[in-house]
C-alpha cells in the first residue's frame, strides 16, 4: 500500500471511530464511557480491525489500488 493511501486510510479509520460515538448518540444509543477512548488508543487487535474494515470501504470507493 502506497504511503499517501496508507495515511487516507488511516484517517477514514479514525474518523470512522469517532463518528459512531457521534451517531449513536443521534440515535439515543449511549456507548459505555468506559470503552470511549481515541482512535490511537485502542488495543491493538481492534485498531487493526478499524485500519481493515476502513482498507476495504477505501477500496469499494476508489476500486482497488
Amino acid at each position: 500500500m502506497e504511503k499517501e493511501v496508507k495515511k487516507e486510510v488511516y484517517e477514514l479509520a479514525k474518523f470512522m471511530h469517532e463518528e459512531y460515538e457521534n451517531s449513536a448518540r443521534l440515535f439515543g444509543w449511549i456507548t459505555q464511557e468506559t470503552t470511549r477512548v481515541d482512535f490511537d488508543a485502542l488495543p491493538e487487535a481492534h485498531k487493526k480491525t478499524m485500519l481493515s474494515l476502513a482498507f476495504k470501504v477505501f477500496k469499494k470507493i476508489y476500486g482497488e489500488l
